[in-house]
């Protein structure tokens, strides 16, 4: 679909009638925004349509984030190592042959910083913590923002548990700029290309007369 005349057959409803958000008009008409973003500012250039910028803020998870989702968050499997292994516990080695590296390191500190997880003197081993809470928040809040409707999340936790997950780099706040489009005073349903030039040509087949030609800026003399 032509962006252009998707835009203006838009608008042909009514004197009212607008385009909400160019964004969402793209996502519904398979166009591409920045296509969208491009054809408006060229008829906005010819006073065809009107543009108000609109500016969006949301949140997006990262790859780590997407991983917690599926998986659960780096303390809650560190946490289900150490119930399993019970009283034994499991040394250090251990624990990352159970779970990798990698979650290994970020888990056991934030279980140990959340009194999940102890270490036994005797042994050296780390054992889980009597009464430690099973529920995985993380996942919870993370979920929370990615079920959220698309561009509409910044308001879905509170202040302080997107501090934190920003602390943690699972996600981060993007800023969206689009626009909302009404007619303007030269509105059409189709539009015209305004010749920049009179030819030798259009004076000689009449054409000049049916011709629309574009303003000439004085200023630039």
């Amino acid at each position: 679909m032509d962006p252009t005349a998707a835009i203006l057959g838009a608008l042909a409803s009514g004197a009212d009638a607008s385009i909400a958000d160019s964004f969402a008009f793209a996502g519904s008409n398979g166009l591409d925004h920045n296509a969208v973003v491009g054809a408006s500012k060229s008829l906005q250039g010819d006073a065809y349509v009107s543009l108000s910028e609109l500016s969006t803020q949301f949140y997006v998870l990262g790859k780590e984030a997407e991983d917690i989702v599926k998986n659960g968050s780096q303390e809650i499997r560190v946490l289900g190592a150490l119930i399993e292994a019970g009283d034994e516990g499991l040394t250090i080695p251990e624990l990352q042959e159970k779970v990798g590296k990698d979650v290994s390191k970020i888990g056991m500190g934030n279980c140990m910083k959340l009194k999940w997880a102890k270490k036994d003197k005797a042994s050296g081993k780390l054992i889980a913590a009597a009464g430690s809470d099973t529920q995985d928040g993380v996942k919870e809040q993370l979920s929370a923002l990615q079920n959220a409707p698309e561009g509409d999340n910044a308001n879905v936790l509170d202040d302080k548990t997107l501090k934190d997950l920003k602390r943690r780099k699972l996600v981060s706040l993007i800023t969206r700029k689009s626009y909302k489009i009404t007619r303007g005073a030269e509105y059409a349903p189709q539009r015209v290309k305004k010749a920049a030039d009179l030819t030798k040509e259009m004076l000689d087949s009449g054409k000049w007369k049916e011709t629309t030609f574009k303003e000439y800026n004085f200023q630039t003399l």
